[in-house]
């Protein structure tokens, strides 16, 4: 039964009928909520591989939905995920993924797991999977951070740097491991801090690593280390000397030029002899004495120092200082002039400062500072004073020549070398060809060589070459042939012409025939002239001519002539012919000028008078073969038609003989109608005069 109360309708019925719906509504929905939830998918692989190799991943999920297609994505999980690689699961199966891996693989992987075509379904990730990438060691090379040619008592420093991971160093020394107490190695550095001559040989280094059982090894270059005794310090520098004496409860003395030493900056140490700043007192023969104490007493080798003064370097060279404070925990400060050193290409590391390619700019004197600090107290140590000179390397040197005079009858070539830059000494030589000529050795970049002369003979080609201990530099090659001057000598002029057509301006050239080494003179009228006066100005291009710039006006007449000797020697001059100039002479027209013009002239007047004598006799030539033999003819017909005309009475009819007379001279008309005009207005005029008719005709 139905109950209406206004727009509601109860019934119990239908709320029963409703509540039914929603419970299936609601079981509907959790059915298929529970059905697809996607678990935590399963990782698993390999923690370790090889690079360059293929290693196998395997993403399970388990258990797999109900009519889902499972994509599956291998990421790196590092700052970013990075995608890795995809592999779809239809019913369950595990996701293979084949990675070539690299290094950058290396990291926490993980799984994760996404309904395909379902995107209400949300994603699950697997649990991190951690991969270490393994790279074999490769490419060993050994950095050498001090000197390979030192002398005892120094530090030898060496730098082994690989390819590769979990990467371990040996190094070896005449390829055998080392074990000297003295040799210290931590990670990839080795260095020997109290070098011996018997640390001298050659050193390797070898870097190592192994995976899954298999060992990597790589070598280095060999390093050839020597090691000297004997050596040479700088003032400022330290000098360590170690006893070579081997022995057990020996006690060790050491001897300078055979005497005990008793100098308070002298230190000793067991078997060292310790000077920490030399001076160049400390300079001669070092001797260790070592004795047992009873009747044993032996002496080392000798050790010849000696000690100079600042350091010199050359610029482009390496320049290692190595800081002589010792101490734990110590930071180091390297100064230059007393002043902090913040040039960007000075290196330091630890106790060491490293420029590699030196310049003048870095000449003066550097002070090392160690410093540490104990319980809120700064300690400062400071080292000696290390003096250096930077040396300018010399440049190639210019070569020239000059002959120099002794006396009226020996001369001789002087070779000069000279470099523009290179810090003194300099040692020169002179090269004749591949000869040597002579060495020199000059204070000031610049050095003169005699050369005897022996005339008109190739003397040969030289060259210089300089070293001021840094490298040789050499001079190009210069030929040298010294020739007495010979004739003859010639002068030409040429000038420049205004607009008017005046000379202005005169060249004289002088130009002699052979010799070397000419000095040419000019001469107005015996007096000589200088190198430039008010008119005048004298240019040499020598050796081949001097040439004279004349300003032509009054003062500049006169006769010019040119003398030209050898600049060495005055015994020998010839003089050139004299050439006199002035304004007038220079704008005068020449005779043979003059007659040429006229010449031709009167040529190309001849000339046309005969080519109209030879047009006038051809044109009577031409008119006689072209048109004579019909004038002629026609003349001919006039004269016999004319004749007829007066003799009638040989005619019976009188018309008859006007008839005839009259078509005759027609017939002769138009025969000749295309003869020339005067032929036609001869007939006019024959045809028109009156004919007179005789007595007894009508």
């Amino acid at each position: 039964m139905f109950v209406v109360h206004g727009s509601k309708v109860t019934s119990s019925p239908l709320r029963m009928f409703a509540s039914v719906v929603v419970a299936m509504l609601g079981l509907c929905h959790c059915s298929n909520h529970n059905g697809t939830f996607l678990r935590t998918p399963e990782l698993s692989g390999p923690s370790e591989a090889l690079g360059n190799t293929v290693a196998v991943f395997e993403c399970k999920l388990l258990p797999h939905p109900e009519n889902e297609t499972v994509l599956m994505t291998l990421f790196n999980r590092g700052s970013t995920d990075t995608w890795l690689g995809d592999s779809t699961s239809l019913a369950g199966e595990a996701a293979i993924f084949n990675l070539v891996v690299k290094p950058s693989h290396a990291g926490d992987l993980v799984c994760q797991a996404r309904a395909q075509n379902n995107s209400n379904i949300k994603p699950t990730f697997s649990n991190t999977h951690y991969l270490k990438v393994f790279e074999p060691v490769s490419s060993a090379s050994v950095s050498i951070m001090s000197f390979t040619t030192i002398f005892e008592g120094e530090d030898l420093y060496l730098s082994c740097t690989a390819d590769g991971n979990n990467v371990s160093f040996t190094w070896l020394q005449n390829d055998q491991p080392i074990s000297s107490p003295h040799v210290m190695s931590r990670d990839h550095s080795f260095w020997i801090d109290r070098i011996t001559q018997a640390d001298s040989g050659t050193y390797v280094c070898e870097a190592s690593n192994s995976f899954n059982g298999t060992d990597f090894t790589t070598r280095s270059q060999e390093v050839n280390v020597t090691v000297k005794g004997p050596r040479r310090v700088f003032e400022g520098e330290k000098l360590v000397l170690f006893c070579p004496i081997d022995g057990i409860n020996m006690s060790f003395t050491w001897l300078l030029n055979y005497q005990p030493i008793s100098s308070p900056h002298v230190l000793f140490s067991d078997r060292l002899l310790w000077i920490n700043r030399t001076t160049q007192a400390d300079s001669g023969t070092y001797v260790c004495e070592a004795s047992n104490g009873t009747d044993f007493t032996t002496r080392s080798q000798e050790f010849n120092i000696t000690v100079k003064g600042p350091r010199r370097v050359f610029e482009g060279e390496k320049l290692v200082l190595f800081c002589p404070i010792d101490g734990i925990n110590m930071s180091f400060t390297w100064l230059l002039n007393y002043q902090p050193i913040s040039s960007p290409h000075v290196l330091f590391s630890d106790r060491l400062l490293w420029i590699n390619r030196t310049t003048q700019a870095d000449s003066g004197t550097y002070v090392c500072e160690a410093s540490i600090s104990l319980k809120g107290i700064d300690y400062v140590s400071r080292s000696w004073n290390v003096n250096v000179i930077v040396k300018a390397v010399v440049s190639d040197p210019d070569i020239s020549f000059a002959v120099l005079t002794e006396d009226s009858h020996y001369f001789s070539v002087g070779v000069t070398c000279q470099s523009a830059v290179g810090t003194p000494p300099v040692a020169f030589s002179l090269y004749n060809g591949t000869e040597s000529v002579a060495n020199v050795t000059s204070a000031d970049r610049r050095a003169v060589f005699r050369v005897p002369v022996v005339f008109g003979e190739h003397l040969g080609t030289f060259r210089c070459q300089a070293n001021n201990g840094a490298k040789t530099a050499s001079s190009g090659w210069l030929p040298i042939k010294i020739e007495k001057v010979k004739g003859p000598v010639s002068l030409t002029y040429d000038y420049d012409i205004a607009e008017n057509f005046a000379v202005v301006g005169v060249r004289l050239y002088c130009k002699v025939a052979a010799g070397s080494h000419l000095r040419y003179q000019w001469f107005l009228n015996k007096s000589l002239l200088q190198d430039h006066g008010s008119f005048y100005y004298v240019f040499n291009q020598l050796p081949e001519q001097s040439i004279l710039i004349l300003s032509v006006g009054r003062s500049s007449a006169g006769t010019y002539h040119c003398v030209v000797s050898n600049s060495f020697d005055n015994t020998t001059t010839i003089s050139s012919r004299g050439r006199y100039l002035d304004k007038e002479v220079l704008n005068r027209l020449p005779v043979l000028v003059v007659a040429v013009v006229f010449g031709c002239f009167i040529f190309l007047i001849l000339l046309v008078v005969i080519c109209c004598g030879f047009g006038v006799i051809y044109s009577k030539i031409y008119w006689r073969r072209e048109y004579g033999d019909k004038f002629l003819l026609e003349m001919e017909r006039r004269v016999v038609a004319y004749e007829g005309e007066l003799d009638v009475s040989e005619y019976s009819d009188g018309a008859d003989v006007l008839r005839t007379v009259g078509d005759g001279f027609d017939q002769a008309s138009d025969a000749s109608s295309d003869e020339w005009p005067q032929i036609a207005r001869q007939k006019k005029t024959i045809e028109d005069e009156p004919i007179e008719v005789p007595l007894g005709f009508k």
